[in-house]
C-alpha cells in the first residue's frame, strides 16, 4: 500500500529530505526523482514505463543500496517492453545486491500475463520472493558510489 512505501520511505531515509537527483548515463540524462541516504524512489512509469536499458538499471544499482518502486501493475500482453524492462530491473538489482521495496497489485507469480510464451518471467517472479526473504535482506550490498555526490538539478 501506499502508506507501506512511505513508512519504509521513512524509515530508510531517516528523515533526511529527499531531493531529485540526476545520472549521467552514456551522455545521456538518468532523473531520479527522489534520492536521500542511499535510497531512491520511482513510480514504476518512470522506472519502467519509459525506454530505459541496462546501463541505467546499472547506474541506480551502482549508486543506491535501496530502490523502492510504487505502483507496479498487473501487466499484460501489450505491456511486454514495461515486463521485460522490469525483469532487466529485478536481474540487476538482485547481481548487485541491491535491496527492493516495492507496491504492486498483484503478487509476484502474477505480474505478467501474456497470450505468448512468458517463462523467462518466471525468473523475475521468483528473484523477486527471493528477494524478499530474509537471507537476501541481510546480505551486505555491493559497495556503493555516493549518491548523495551527484549533482542536484534544483542547485543548478
Amino acid at each position: 500500500t501506499a502508506r507501506a512505501m512511505d513508512d519504509a520511505w521513512a524509515h530508510l531515509t531517516n528523515g533526511i529530505q529527499a531531493l531529485p537527483r540526476t545520472l549521467e548515463v552514456f551522455g545521456r540524462k538518468l532523473e531520479v526523482p527522489l534520492a536521500a541516504n542511499g535510497v531512491a524512489r520511482f513510480t514504476f512509469d518512470e522506472l519502467c514505463g519509459r525506454p530505459l536499458a541496462a546501463a541505467d538499471y546499472i547506474a541506480l544499482a551502482e549508486r543506491f543500496h535501496t530502490i523502492l518502486l510504487d505502483e507496479i501493475p498487473a501487466l499484460k500482453s501489450e505491456h511486454g517492453n514495461e515486463a521485460r524492462r522490469l525483469g532487466l530491473l529485478i536481474d540487476t538489482l538482485y547481481d548487485e545486491n541491491t535491496k527492493f521495496i516495492c507496491s504492486a497489485a498483484v503478487p509476484p507469480d502474477e505480474l505478467y500475463e501474456s497470450s505468448g510464451k512468458n517463462e523467462w518471467f518466471k525468473r523475475t517472479a521468483s528473484r523477486l520472493h527471493e528477494m524478499q526473504s530474509e537471507g537476501y535482506l541481510r546480505q551486505t550490498p555491493r559497495e556503493k558510489i555516493d549518491a548523495e555526490q551527484m549533482p542536484n538539478p534544483a542547485q543548478a
